[in-house]
Formats: C-alpha cells, structure tokens, sequence
C-alpha cells in the first residue's frame, strides 16, 4: 500500500510540473493532475422530524484534473487562466434507527452513498 502510494504521489508531482513554454515568453498550457482526500462528512438525520442517528461517512482518494492556458510576458508579469474539475467519492455507511410515533415502531437501516463533482476556475 505504501508502495502504491509512493508511486501514485512521484506521478502526480512529475506531471504537474511540466509547463510548455517556448523561451520564457509567449503563450504556455500547463496540466495538472491530483488527489483529494477530504475529511468525514457528518450529516445528522431526521425522520418525520424526529432526529434518528447521525451518520459519517469517510472518504477516498478522489482524482483531480487541472488544464491551464497562460501568457508569460516577463519575470514580472504572467497571467494564466485554470480550469480544474475533482470528484470527491465517499464510501457508503449505514444508519440504523429506531422510531415511535405513538401508534407504531418502525426500525431499519438507512444507507447513504454520497458523490460530488468539483468544477473550478483561477486566473492569476
């Protein structure tokens, strides 16, 4: 696993450093790539308004993507505008509740599976 991981990070960095430029000057595209990580997400939860056990839900490493296109003038003066899109994958957890509306109980599991897509923009 570390290994693994050694390697995933010796990638990232060798491909996010490359910059195409010509002689310092001009127009350059840059990429790159990444990984996130992100901490718990908590979410405490509700059924008919009766609050049930929270429920957290841990992360896995996501892929994140970066493309930029910039303009160096001189050592003083670059601009560059980048794109970037990450997708943040939790996996999944289960809440087990307990309910009583004074006529019935009603017990079961509720899973949760939580995704999201990241779209970034930056000009500098």
């Amino acid at each position: 696993m570390i290994k693994r991981n050694l390697l995933i990070l010796m990638t990232m960095f060798f491909i996010s450093h490359n910059v195409i430029a010509e002689q310092r000057s001009g127009l350059y595209l840059k990429g790159a790539i990444g990984a996130n990580k992100f901490n718990n997400a908590k979410e405490n939860n509700y059924v008919y308004d009766i609050e049930i056990d929270s429920n957290k839900s841990k992360s896995e490493v996501s892929p994140s993507f970066n493309v930029g296109l910039g303009f160096y003038l001189n050592d003083y003066i670059r601009h560059d505008l980048t794109i970037g899109y990450s997708k943040a994958n939790f996996k999944n957890s289960n809440v087990d509740f307990s309910l009583y509306d004074g006529q019935e109980s009603l017990i079961g599991t509720s899973k949760v599976k939580r995704k999201s897509d990241i779209y970034s923009a930056m000009f500098n």
